[in-house]
């Protein structure tokens, strides 16, 4: 809700600060005193027009702020971009600054931002019906979901049918499109695609492939003369095909002293058959070693790596594209070529899904338009009958609804609300209603029924009780104070009756101070608000006939609003 108004050098306002409450508000005051500039200064957040003749005169800029408090957490989630989520709780401050030279900045909590993003934040809290109001209720494109928000359950049922039907007939014409393109394409590339499939098929890339074979010959080229020398060693102890390495050789050595039999030599062969022994064991880990690197000689096996390696390498530069590419688009084209074989089949089978599910769909259009029709039979009836209650027998609220020629996202018809402001004129957009007066009271009437917790929070009305009697003004403040039980309501009146069923009661008063003329909003007690309705019946005077005839005011029509509360919304 709006907790608080900042006005500062705004025309007559020289500097302006209020606290607003929860429920019925009204704004009275003489004629002239300002009550519009108070309505410019909201105004300001809704519309891009910011003229600088509004800026009082000598000083170089007039400021508007707006303190909103309670926002919903979906207001909450459209401003993480400037506020955080625990400060949007605890309340945002709108603010509009306008320079004389016709600069102006808007910022929320202190920070600027494009007037589209405020003025978009704004319209959700806040709306004012008055003349040439055109917002909320009159905005053609928002007719559509009032008749929905006020469906029967069984309406929404139909609704939500409806959207899914909906999405699943666009989902299945989305894939059936791409299929007969996808088939189209594949017609034409067949033969590319055999002959390429052909190309990565005969070289049988595999994944990661050439990072195993760098890494290989890496090894490779590193233990080539490793290879060698263990090689060598081996030989020279095993005496390669002769045999007649170190291990022979020891061991022959060894028996050449034995046969000297027990003598001085004896210990000499006995370390030699020991020399021998360790050898042969040493010829035995060096077999063992080159068994691990494999029969294939080093220099063949790199060979072969660079040969396979340049065969990868051509295939890539051929089809611009990486082995793990190459794999994935392989199977790219192998789907596409099978997609083209049987292409045929599946878009008779996507055709006649695609048919049954456009049956599915004009049923469930069938279902929501009688189920809107339904609503709009009662819609117009309960605000004929508000309409009446407001004193306006003759006007008549339609909602049109006019088939379109496919359905479309939102169901198979236009939904337009229209007026008819005399028997046997035809119906007109609600946003050509001429009389500002008039309009309001429609808006009046509308919000009654058709308002839900999503729509503005925050109500102004504006010369809703112009031209009418004392009755019908009681019956409208009747209404609007109804109408607060779920939102905060502000309206600007002349009339005593309307002022009379308010919450809390707001003077608009305009005065002079240092030889210039200032506009003021204060917030009156029981005794001002007594003072300020006698003044509006007719009297200059708190006389104790005109207090009583203000408490007998308000008395009856508080009565009356306890009769008729429950009817109204």
């Amino acid at each position: 809700m709006l907790t608080s108004l900042f006005v500062s050098d705004l025309a007559l306002i020289r500097r302006l600060s209020v606290d607003f409450h929860r429920g019925f508000s009204v704004l009275t005051g003489e004629t002239g005193a300002g009550k519009s500039l108070v309505l410019d200064s909201l105004g300001l957040f809704l519309s891009p027009k910011a003229g600088k003749e509004l800026v009082r005169h000598g000083e170089e800029k007039l400021e508007v702020s707006l303190f909103f408090t309670e926002l919903t957490e979906e207001q909450i989630a459209d401003l993480a971009e400037f506020v955080s989520s625990e400060e949007a709780r605890e309340g945002v401050t709108l603010t509009r600054i306008v320079y004389a030279s016709g600069k102006n900045l808007s910022k929320l909590c202190g920070r600027t931002l494009p007037f589209s993003r405020l003025s978009a934040l704004a319209a959700q809290l806040l709306a004012i019906h008055g003349q040439n109001s055109a917002v909320g209720l009159l905005d053609e494109k928002n007719h559509r979901r009032y008749l929905d928000d006020a469906l029967s359950p069984e309406g929404q049922k139909a609704l939500a049918e409806y959207k899914a039907a909906y999405t699943r007939h666009l989902d299945a014409k989305k894939a059936l499109d791409k299929l007969r393109a996808d088939v189209a394409e594949g017609k034409e590339k067949l033969a590319l695609y055999e002959y390429q499939m052909q190309e990565i098929a005969r070289v049988k890339p595999k994944k990661g492939e050439e990072d195993k074979l760098e890494e290989k010959l890496c090894h490779l080229q590193n233990f080539e003369k490793e290879y060698g020398a263990v090689a060598t060693a081996h030989r020279a102890l095993s005496g390669g095909e002769k045999g007649k390495g170190a291990v022979f050789l020891l061991s022959a050595a060894a028996r050449k002293l034995e046969e000297l039999g027990e003598g001085a030599h004896a210990d000499t062969a006995a370390r030699l058959y020991e020399l021998a022994e360790s050898a042969k064991e040493l010829e035995s880990d060096l077999s063992a070693a080159l068994s691990d690197y494999g029969e294939e000689d080093p220099g063949d096996l790199m060979d072969r790596i660079r040969k396979r390696l340049d065969t990868l390498y051509r295939l890539k530069q051929k089809f611009g594209m990486t082995v793990d590419e190459l794999l994935d688009y392989y199977e790219q084209i192998k789907e596409k070529k099978d997609l083209t074989l049987r292409g045929k089949d599946d878009i008779k089978k996507g055709e006649l899904a695609l048919k049954k599910l456009s049956e599915d769909l004009v049923l469930a259009a069938e279902n929501l338009t009688r189920a809107r029709r339904e609503t709009a039979e009662r819609l117009e009836s309960e605000i004929h009958g508000t309409l009446a209650f407001l004193d306006m027998p003759k006007m008549r609220f339609s909602v049109l609804l006019t088939p379109e020629q496919t359905p479309g996202a939102d169901g198979a018809e236009k939904v337009a609300f229209g007026i008819a402001a005399n028997v046997g004129e035809g119906t007109k957009p609600l946003a050509q209603v001429a009389s500002g007066g008039e309009m309001s009271r429609i808006m009046l009437a509308l919000s009654l029924k058709l308002l839900k917790e999503k729509d503005a929070p925050t109500m102004v009305f504006d010369e809703i009780d112009t031209g009418i009697s004392g009755a019908t003004a009681q019956k409208i403040g009747i209404c609007l104070r109804a109408l607060a039980r779920e939102r905060q309501i502000f309206c600007v009146t002349h009339s005593a009756q309307v002022a009379t069923l308010a919450d809390h009661h707001l003077l608009v008063a305009k005065s002079e101070s240092e030889g210039r003329t200032e506009t003021t909003l204060t917030l009156l007690d029981a005794e001002g608000s007594q003072r300020e309705t006698a003044r509006l019946l007719g009297g200059r005077e708190l006389s104790d006939e005109a207090r009583l005839a203000a408490d007998k005011l308000r008395s009856e029509g508080l009565a009356e609003y306890e009769k008729l509360k429950d009817r109204l919304t």
